[in-house]
C-alpha cells in the first residue's frame, strides 16, 4: 500500500454506550438499538475511532470530519463543521466552534476526541470523513457514515443556554 494515496475509511466507530455515560444519555432508547444510535450533549467531548486500509501518517495524511444538520449545510449558520484531526490541544479554547484532536494512533487505527459547539443546533447531524494527503490537487476520498448522529440540549454545561443549576431539572433534558 502506497503513502502516496489517500487513505480509505474502512469503519467508524462512535462508542455509543461508553460516549452515553458521560454524557447522561444512556437511558435514550436509540443508544440501545442495535446497532445502537450515538446521542450526545452539544459541547462535550466525545471519542471516535477510525479505521483506514493503511496505518496513519502525522506528515503526509489529511483527516478532515465534516458535520452537517439540515437540508443545506454553512458553516456560518452553525449547521456545518469541518475540522481536521490534530494533535493541538487548542481545540479546547473555542466552545463556539467544532473542535478535533488526535489522542492515538495505533497501526491502521486512529482515535480522536471530538466536541461540538455548546450553541449548536438540537436534533440529527450527518457525518462524513475526507482524507486525503499533503500537496495533493486531487480530490479527497470521502467516506459517509450512515447513521445519524443525535444531538442534544446540555443542561450539564454552564456555557449552555439550557445549563441548569439544580439537579432536579436536569434529568428532563
Amino acid at each position: 500500500m502506497s503513502w502516496e494515496e489517500p487513505l480509505v475509511v474502512e469503519m467508524v466507530y462512535l462508542y455509543e454506550k461508553e460516549n452515553a455515560k458521560l454524557h447522561h444519555t444512556i437511558n435514550y432508547e436509540l443508544v440501545h438499538l442495535d446497532p445502537p444510535a450515538a446521542v450526545l450533549r452539544r459541547g462535550q467531548s466525545f471519542h471516535i475511532a477510525l479505521r483506514f486500509n493503511r496505518e496513519y501518517v502525522d506528515e503526509i495524511d489529511i483527516v478532515r470530519l465534516l458535520f452537517s444538520f439540515g437540508p443545506n449545510p454553512n458553516v456560518l449558520r452553525g449547521t456545518r463543521g469541518v475540522n481536521t484531526i490534530t494533535n493541538r490541544d487548542s481545540y479546547l479554547t473555542d466552545l463556539e466552534a467544532w473542535g478535533v484532536r488526535l489522542i492515538g494512533v495505533s497501526g491502521v487505527d486512529l482515535s480522536a476526541e471530538v466536541r461540538s459547539p455548546v450553541d449548536s443546533p438540537v436534533g440529527m447531524w450527518q457525518l462524513n470523513i475526507e482524507t486525503t494527503i499533503v500537496g495533493s490537487k486531487r480530490s479527497p476520498n470521502t467516506y459517509n457514515y450512515d447513521k445519524d448522529i443525535y444531538l442534544l440540549f446540555n443542561p450539564w454545561l454552564k456555557g449552555c443556554d439550557r445549563y441548569c443549576i439544580l439537579n432536579t431539572f436536569k434529568e428532563y433534558y
